[in-house]
């Protein structure tokens, strides 16, 4: 709007939305603008003009008539939070930095002693209780429900899921095998969609060891 920004730029956005980060460019005359992300180790090319120098299809160059090059990212993954730079290749450069945080649903799954959990072994015929935890990711954010799976497919008869009374702070959903069977052996994962999710491999073992 006619003032320069002398300072980075903070754009928050929740898991699976669209980022468009704008990069508004006066007398740009023979320069060029490219987009730049900062890595591990030191920035890698996004953009560079109006051509894209990533693989990743989830990022594109939006130019906005008349002096908007506008990064845009699909689909926002956790991934993608950090640092991106808008670069003009004077001497020295002139480069607006934006700040990406990413918003996304805490997800746990925990026993019944409320210790979050990764492998967990049980004997056959014996109880499993799992619980997924769910919080937002920001107050007072909407929870959505999550969903159960095993090894990627629907949950089978036996297996019983529930929901118990949650607040405002945190969404709950329990899982219940009665008796334990060997084919209940897997991964099962507690999700929100395919953005967020936690997984737990389950272990079923004959014998007592």
């Amino acid at each position: 709007m006619g003032q320069e920004i002398i300072g980075p730029q903070d754009v928050a956005l929740h898991l699976g939305a669209t980022a468009m980060l704008d990069c508004r460019v006066v007398m740009l005359a023979d320069k060029t603008v490219m987009w730049t992300r900062q890595g591990a180790e030191r920035p890698f090319l996004l953009t560079v003009g109006l051509d894209v120098h990533i693989s990743d299809e989830r990022y594109s160059l939006n130019f906005r008539y008349p002096n908007n090059y506008r990064l845009t990212i699909a689909s926002v993954r956790r991934e993608d939070h950090g640092q991106y730079a808008c670069q003009i290749n004077t001497h020295p450069p002139r480069t607006l930095i934006t700040n990406v945080t990413v918003l996304a649903p805490d997800i746990r799954i925990i026993d019944e002693a409320s210790h979050e959990l990764r492998d967990r072994y049980y004997k056959m015929g014996s109880g499993i209780e799992l619980a997924c935890i769910v919080r937002p990711s920001r107050p007072s954010a909407k929870i959505p429900q999550p969903t159960w799976s095993k090894s990627g497919k629907p949950l089978l008869e036996h297996v019983n899921v529930y929901h118990m009374n949650g607040t405002n702070e945190k969404f709950v959903t329990g899982l219940h095998i009665e008796k334990a069977r060997k084919t209940d052996s897997g991964e099962y994962t507690c999700s929100i969609g395919e953005l967020s999710k936690a997984t737990v491999q389950i272990h079923v073992l004959n014998g007592n060891k």
